[in-house]
């Protein structure tokens, strides 16, 4: 009783220490920029959106025979309530992105950070999240040349931020780690919802050009971002899961790809969504449309996480004839082993395949004409359970990823070029392959021997 007193108390003093105020409490007209954070402090520390120099010398994607354009970049907050810090900005921010789209056509990346992150200007995601779309637009640009259906396309970047560092002390810095997925949760259910929701609604506009630019939109968790963004989508991606789609293939209402890394929420809450999977015969043509990678050495899910919801859990009761339902209840999503399907490994070259060359091999292992989309320096590997469940689930778009240590080291590790810089880009560019038109017929941008 004493333990759950402290513990109780603890989390009390650690609520009290959040900051109700938002960090960015300017948007200029027009934008700023350039504003690239290269290494925390930030050059614009107020400003809630402004403009990333995107022109490098070098990309590990490859330098376009072309300069990007500058990246907009809007941060948009939420309070301990997960109520939005200025609904004003927000709205701001989502016109910006819709008349880009009107003009060009839309790409847009959001990011939900985890545990210990906020929009403070010292906090190094966003500086990390800058780099990464310069990667993706690089990837972007090459996939599109000449392709009508994305020549031209704006890459844009949304940080979504909440109140995951909310003490420098410890022994509460460590103890927030419970504390804080109640609150990711709650900004997933109501002011992150609405965002999403806009932006989803973006994404479904025509461009006034005349071939019309596919807007994408893809979403990107870590922690306990990712379980702010799956309590955001999963009923939506549930819904879709039992739609049916012409074709065979399960359309996607919120996003064109949802990416959480080193979830951390539980698997019982991905258990109807594996079920229905499960049970469904996919097409080749089928894309992902939900990926979860999971380091194999992340401690903060592998055992805070069920430590934390083992005491969360003390007074609840499970169903006698579900042997699993306790463990799927304190277990995180990327460590229950049923649920698992593929692996991403390290491979045995320094350097990544080439953006071509990648999108040839992701159309095989699509296929299942291979179970390894072999990237030289990483290999995403279908793991032996989805194998064995026969040629229509290797094309599951539900992955549940275990990923080498090499990869990604630890709970935080996520940074590492050669996951965010480097596969994730080219994971984003290959799950729609573009196409131009030669004498009246498509004709893929990108030719692979197996056409």
């Amino acid at each position: 009783m004493k333990i759950l007193l402290c513990t109780v108390l603890a989390c009390i003093a650690i609520a009290g220490c959040a900051q109700i105020t938002p960090y960015r409490t300017k948007l200029d007209h027009p934008p700023l920029g350039p504003c690239r954070v290269v290494q925390p402090p930030s050059l614009c520390p107020e400003q809630a959106y402004f403009l990333v120099p995107a022109h490098e010398p070098e990309r590990a994607a490859g330098t376009p025979e072309s300069k990007l354009d500058d990246i907009p970049i809007g941060i948009i907050e939420f309070d301990d309530q997960g109520v939005l810090q200025n609904r004003k900005y927000k709205d701001e921010i989502i016109d910006r992105i819709r008349q880009l789209t009107n003009e060009h056509g839309t790409l847009t990346v959001v990011f939900a950070h985890g545990w210990l992150n906020d929009a403070s200007p010292e906090n190094e995601n966003l500086a990390h999240f800058q780099k990464m779309l310069i990667e993706i637009a690089a990837t972007d640009r090459a996939i599109c040349k000449d392709a009508k259906t994305c020549e031209g396309r704006k890459v844009v970047g949304v940080y979504l931020a909440w109140e995951g560092n909310v003490s420098d002390g410890r022994p509460f810095k460590a103890l927030s780690f419970w504390n804080r997925k109640s609150r990711a949760e709650r900004v997933g259910q109501d002011g992150a919802t609405e965002v999403l929701a806009d932006l989803a609604k973006v994404r479904s506009t025509k461009n006034e050009r005349k071939h019309s630019v596919e807007n994408r939109l893809i979403l990107i968790g870590h922690s306990f971002g990712g379980a702010l963004l799956y309590s955001a989508t999963q009923q939506l991606l549930v819904q879709d899961a039992a739609s049916e789609v012409k074709g065979g293939s399960v359309d996607r209402t919120i996003a064109s790809l949802v990416i959480l890394v080193n979830a951390a929420f539980e698997a019982a809450r991905f258990t109807s969504l594996h079920d229905r999977a499960d049970t469904m015969t996919f097409p080749k043509t089928q894309s992902t449309i939900l990926a979860i990678f999971t380091s194999e050495t992340d401690d903060a899910t592998k055992w805070a996480f069920p430590a934390g919801r083992l005491l969360s859990t003390l007074f609840t009761k499970y169903n006698p004839n579900f042997p699993e339902q306790s463990e799927l209840d304190r277990t995180a999503i990327g460590h229950y082993a049923n649920y698992q399907t593929h692996e991403l490994r390290l491979g045995g070259k320094q350097e990544f395949e080439s953006v071509p060359h990648a999108v040839c091999e992701w159309e095989r292992f699509r296929k299942s004409e291979t179970d390894d989309w072999d990237l030289k320096r990483v290999t995403l590997k279908r793991n032996d359970r989805l194998k064995k469940l026969g040629p229509t689930q290797r094309m599951n778009p539900y992955y549940n990823v275990v990923v080498d240590d090499a990869i990604i080291s630890g709970h935080s590790g996520i940074w590492d070029p050669k996951f965010f810089m480097e596969f994730i880009p080219r994971f984003v560019a290959v799950q729609k392959r573009e196409y131009r038109t030669v004498e009246g017929q498509p004709v893929p941008v990108i030719e692979c021997p197996s056409d």
